[in-house]
C-alpha cells in the first residue's frame, strides 16, 4: 500500500512533502495510523486528492487513497480514467469516514462517479502519550494551510460505513488536534469542511392506489411531489402511461383565482431547483435516477425562485432541512411550511423533507428568492414558530374519513387587531375537503381564507368567528387543544348559531354535531364571565318544539353522491332541556328504529336515518312515519318515502 500511495503521489508534480511520512520507523507509523493520524490523514488526503484531480490530465492510473486512521491503509481504489478524470464515467471520488457516518463528496473537477462497496470499520486503540506528543510536533505544519477554510461542527461515534461515491451528500470531515478521546468515542469539537456533490442520487416512491378508471380517483388522492437538485426534466418523464388516462399533473401559479394549471408540456412543468407539483398516477410512482445538484451561489446557498403569493416548493437537497433554520436564514419570517396529507388535509411541517412538495405563502414574506444554505443539511434547529404567542388554541375537525388540523387562534403581545405576520393564509387543495377556516375579507379581499387568527392582548373579552366546511348530514366533531394555557380568569365558550347551542370548552373540549349545510358558522368567546354571558344570551334559542320535514324526500341511492346506503335527515327544535324520543315506524305502525331516546339540551338538531332497522338490515321500499314525543306528552308526526 505504501508503494501504491507513493506512486500516486509521485505522479502529481505539485505535491510537496508527501513522502516524508514514510521515512519514519515502521513502529511509529503503525501507532500514528491507529488513531493519532486522524487529523493528519484528513488534511493530507484532502490535499492529495484535490491536487490529483486538478493535475491528473497528464497522469494515468491515479489512485484515490482512503487516508483515515480508522481504516488505516486498509483500502485503496484504482481510478479507471486513462487520461482525463474530468470526463471519466467510472472514477471513484475520495471518501472520508467520520464517526457520525460517511463523508461522501465529489471533487469539483470530477463530474461522473460510480458507487463503491460497504467497508466495515472497527475502531482501533488509542495512541499512547508519546505518539500524541510526536504527533503534536509534526502535524501543525501540515494543518496551517487547511484550517482557515474549515467550519466548526459536532459529531459522535458511529459504526459500519457505507461507501456511496455518487455523493448523496457530503459529511463534515473532522480535523481537530486537541480532541480528547475516551475508549472508542471521539469528543465533540471538530473542524469540518463541506464538499458539495455534483450529482444527487434520487431514490423515492410515492404510493398511489391502482384503480380501473381515472374517474374512480378522488381529488384528495393527489400528492405534492418535488425532486432535489436541478434536473430541469419534465414531470411527464417520470410518469407512466398517458396523461388524463394514467396520470395528471397540476401547478399552482400563485394567483388569487384560476390558480391551478393542468400539465401542458411547457417549461412551467420542469423539475427545476425547489419546484413542486400536484401529481396523481395509477399505481405507485417510483423514481430511481441521478440528477445534477442544485446550483449554489458564492455563499453556498441554493436559491428557490418565488412567486408573489402561493408557491409549491421542495427541498433542493436530498436530506432533511429544518424549516426554522430556513426562517432564520431568510430574515426570521414566521410563515409556516404546509404539508398535504390526503384525507388529513394540510398540516404545518417543521422539516423540509426531500422528494416532497410543500405549500409556502410569500405574500407577507415578499421575497424573490428563498435561500436554503447547504450547511443546514448538517445542522438542526428547534421550531420557534409559536414562541411569540402567549397562548394558542388548535382547532381540529374530523368527519367521516377526513380531518383538518390546520386552524388555530390565540394571543400575542406583538400581534395587531387586524392583519399581521402571525395571521397565516390557508393553503388551497385541488378540491373542497372538510376544513376549518377564518374568513377575513377585510384583511385581504383577493384571498380571504386564513388558517390562523392571532390577536393582541385584551382585558375584558375577545371573540373569534370561523367557518366549518363539511359534508352536510354527516356526523362531525370539533376538538380544541391548548385550552389550559388560557389564563384562568377567563371563561371560554364555543357558540354554534345554526344549532343554537353553546359549550363550555374548559369542561369539554370536544363538540359533536351534524352539519345542517356544507357551510356552518361558529364563534369562540374568551373573556370575563359577565362579558361571555352577554354573548351566550345572544343565541336565538327555539321558542317551541318543532319537527321539520325530512330531506331529501323521497330518498334513495341516487340522491346520495357517496353511493352508499340512502340517507335522509330529520330536523327537530327543542326550546328547553327535555327528555325526548324520536322513533321510526312502518306504514302499519310497527316500530322500525329508535333514533334518539334521552335528555337533550335546548337547541336545534338534525338526525339521520340510513334506511336500516334496529338489526342493521335494510328495510323495503315504502312509506315510513317518524314521531317526536316528550315526557310531558307532546307528540309530533312526519311522513317519508324510501325508494330502493
Amino acid at each position: 500500500m505504501k508503494s501504491e500511495f507513493c506512486s500516486a503521489i509521485g505522479q502529481n508534480r505539485n505535491w510537496r512533502g508527501a513522502k516524508s511520512y514514510f521515512h519514519l520507523p515502521i513502529a511509529w507509523r503503525k501507532k500514528f495510523f491507529a488513531r493519532g493520524m486522524h487529523a493528519l490523514n484528513s488534511v493530507r488526503s484532502e490535499m492529495f486528492i484535490e491536487r490529483a484531480a486538478r493535475d491528473s490530465r497528464n497522469s494515468v492510473g491515479v489512485k484515490c487513497f482512503f487516508a483515515n486512521p480508522l481504516i488505516a491503509f486498509s483500502e485503496g481504489v484504482q481510478h479507471d480514467t486513462p487520461s482525463e478524470l474530468k470526463n471519466s464515467e467510472n472514477c471513484i471520488c475520495y471518501k472520508q469516514f467520520t464517526p457520525k457516518g460517511v463523508r461522501r463528496h465529489s471533487i469539483s473537477d470530477i463530474t461522473h462517479c460510480a458507487p463503491a462497496r460497504k467497508i466495515p470499520v472497527k475502531p482501533k486503540r488509542l495512541l499512547n502519550f508519546a505518539a500524541w506528543s510526536f504527533f503534536a510536533i509534526l502535524a501543525p505544519s501540515l494543518l496551517i494551510a487547511q484550517t482557515q477554510s474549515l467550519r466548526t461542527a459536532e459529531f459522535s461515534s458511529g459504526g459500519e460505513v457505507t461507501s456511496d461515491f455518487v455523493a448523496i451528500l457530503g459529511q463534515p470531515s473532522p480535523v481537530d488536534l486537541t480532541t480528547s478521546t475516551s475508549g472508542d468515542t471521539l469528543a465533540s469539537g471538530v473542524l469540518p469542511t463541506y464538499f458539495y456533490p455534483a450529482i444527487f442520487s434520487v431514490r423515492t416512491s410515492v404510493p398511489f392506489a391502482t384503480r380501473t378508471r381515472a374517474s374512480d380517483y378522488q381529488s384528495h388522492e393527489y400528492r405534492l411531489v418535488g425532486l432535489p437538485g436541478a434536473s430541469n426534466r419534465s414531470a411527464s418523464e417520470f410518469l407512466a402511461g398517458k396523461q388524463n388516462e394514467s396520470w395528471q399533473v397540476y401547478r399552482d401559479n400563485g394567483k388569487a383565482s384560476d390558480f391551478f394549471e393542468k400539465f401542458d408540456g411547457s417549461a412551467n412543468f420542469l423539475f427545476s431547483a425547489g419546484r413542486g407539483f400536484w401529481i396523481i398516477q395509477k399505481g405507485p410512482l417510483t423514481i430511481n435516477t441521478n440528477v445534477p445538484a442544485a446550483p449554489l451561489d458564492a455563499s453556498e446557498v441554493a436559491n428557490i425562485p418565488l412567486q408573489p403569493d402561493w408557491n409549491i416548493i421542495t427541498n433542493p437537497f436530498p436530506a432533511p432541512v429544518s424549516w426554522s433554520a430556513v426562517q432564520t436564514a431568510n430574515g426570521n419570517f414566521t410563515e409556516s411550511l404546509w404539508d398535504f396529507l390526503g384525507t388529513a388535509g394540510f398540516q404545518k411541517s417543521n422539516t423540509l423533507e426531500p422528494n416532497k412538495g410543500y405549500y409556502f405563502c410569500n405574500t407577507n414574506v415578499n421575497r424573490i428568492l428563498l435561500q436554503i444554505p447547504y450547511s443546514m443539511v448538517f445542522s438542526s434547529a428547534a421550531s420557534t414558530a409559536n414562541e411569540a404567542t402567549l397562548w394558542r388554541v388548535e382547532v381540529a375537525l374530523s368527519t367521516g374519513e377526513f380531518s383538518d388540523h390546520s386552524a388555530s387562534f390565540g394571543i400575542s403581545p406583538r400581534a395587531k387587531a387586524d392583519l399581521d405576520p402571525f395571521d397565516e393564509r390557508k393553503p388551497r387543495a385541488l378540491a373542497a375537503t372538510p376544513t376549518v377556516e377564518f374568513k377575513r375579507p377585510t384583511w385581504d379581499a383577493s384571498y380571504s381564507t386564513f388558517a390562523t387568527d392571532i390577536r393582541p392582548e385584551f382585558e375584558a373579552s375577545e371573540s373569534w368567528e370561523f367557518d366549518v366546511r363539511a359534508t352536510s348530514r354527516e356526523a362531525a366533531q370539533l376538538t380544541f387543544s391548548g385550552i389550559s394555557k388560557i389564563p384562568g380568569r377567563f371563561e371560554i365558550y364555543l357558540l354554534d348559531a345554526d344549532h343554537a347551542q353553546s359549550l363550555n370548552l374548559r369542561e369539554d373540549s370536544l363538540y359533536r354535531f351534524t352539519p345542517a349545510a356544507e357551510l356552518m358558522k361558529f364563534k369562540v368567546v374568551v373573556g370575563r364571565k359577565d362579558k361571555v354571558q352577554e354573548q351566550l344570551s345572544s343565541l336565538a334559542l327555539p321558542k317551541e318544539f318543532a319537527l321539520g320535514p325530512n330531506y331529501p324526500n323521497p330518498f334513495n341511492r341516487s340522491t346520495e353522491r357517496s353511493r352508499r346506503s340512502p340517507t335522509t335527515t330529520i330536523p327537530i327544535a327543542v326550546p328547553v332541556a327535555s327528555e325526548i324520543k324520536l322513533k321510526l315506524y312502518n306504514f302499519l305502525g310497527a316500530e322500525v328504529k329508535t333514533l334518539y331516546d334521552g335528555t337533550i339540551e335546548a337547541g336545534r338538531y338534525w338526525f339521520n336515518w340510513d334506511g336500516r332497522n334496529e338489526l342493521g338490515n335494510q328495510v323495503a321500499t315504502g312509506v315510513y312515519l317518524y314521531r317526536l314525543t316528550t315526557k310531558k306528552g307532546l307528540s309530533l308526526l312526519g311522513k317519508m318515502i324510501l325508494i330502493r
